[in-house]
Parts: structure tokens; C-alpha cells; sequence
């Protein structure tokens, strides 16, 4: 089944990319988590294997529920891809939340009107400086405050 234009653009955008990412390394960490359990109940033996085997299978099981959360994410963002317009960002900053960063943005919808918004997730420290003095482009969703980070605007170096 081909992807209209916006749905693609949607799934090739930051937003997309970085959910999947998330996704991925939440899935090789269940995968670690689970080596790690076998691994135990080998080379441990009485009270201390069980103890380990629980606390490896919750680590599994956290991992896991990341996992499905991100990917769901990008599944959800994807398959509504329809429902959003494009914009290009006229500020943003950012927003720190411990180690991680939100992206917020001014913006003018389709209207003209001057908006703002928030990203759906966060960013780590990296992206400052890839974002840093270009205009970024934004998918956004009529009265919804939350924004999907597309990329770097079209005629810009996409990073």
C-alpha cells in the first residue's frame, strides 16, 4: 500500500525516527535483561537465584511496556498522519526535564494565527546544537498543543 505524501513525510520526521529508536533500544535491553536471567540461573544457585531471576524478569517486563509504548506511539502518529497540517517553526526553545529537553514552538497555522506548541516527547542534549539557528518544519494537529518535529525546513540542511 503506497503512503500518501503527508504520511510519509510524517514517518521519515524526527519524531517518528526517535520513537522507533526508543522502541528498538528498550527491545535490546529486554533482550540483555533476558541473557542476563539465563545467564544467573546458571551460575547462581539457592535464595540469591530466584532473588536475581525476579528482579532480571521485572527489568524484562519495564522494558517491554517502553517498548510497546514507543512503538505504539509511531504507529498512532503514522496511521493519523492525515489529520495534520505542516508548518515551519518562527521560535522554539527549549525546555529542560532532568537530562531530557522538550521542544516548544511558536508557530503560524494555516490561518495565519500565531500558535504554540509542545513536542510529544524528549529530546537529549545532542539535538541543541543539530537544531541550533534553522528553521525547523512541524506537523501539527488543529486545537492539540502537541507538535510532531518533522526536521529541518525544506531548502535546509535536514538533520
Amino acid at each position: 500500500m503506497a503512503q500518501s505524501g503527508k504520511t510519509a513525510k510524517i514517518a521519515a520526521g524526527a519524531t517518528v525516527r526517535r520513537l522507533k529508536k526508543q522502541a528498538r533500544t528498550a527491545g535490546i535491553a529486554a533482550a540483555f535483561f533476558l541473557a542476563v536471567c539465563l545467564a544467573g540461573s546458571f551460575f547462581l544457585s539457592g535464595p540469591g537465584r530466584i532473588a536475581f531471576a525476579a528482579g532480571t524478569a521485572a527489568a524484562i517486563i519495564v522494558c517491554l511496556i517502553f517498548c510497546g509504548k514507543f512503538a505504539a506511539s509511531a504507529r498512532r502518529i503514522v496511521k493519523e498522519a492525515e489529520k495534520y497540517s505542516f508548518a515551519l517553526t518562527e521560535a522554539f526553545f527549549f525546555e529542560c526535564f532532568g537530562p531530557f529537553l522538550a521542544l516548544n514552538v511558536s508557530f503560524r497555522d494555516d490561518r495565519g494565527t500565531l500558535r504554540e506548541g509542545r513536542t510529544r516527547f524528549l529530546f537529549g542534549i545532542r539535538d541543541l546544537e543539530a537544531w541550533q539557528n534553522i528553521p525547523l518544519e512541524i506537523a501539527y494537529r488543529g486545537a492539540d498543543e502537541r507538535v510532531i518535529l518533522i526536521g529541518g525546513a525544506p531548502g535546509e540542511k535536514n538533520r
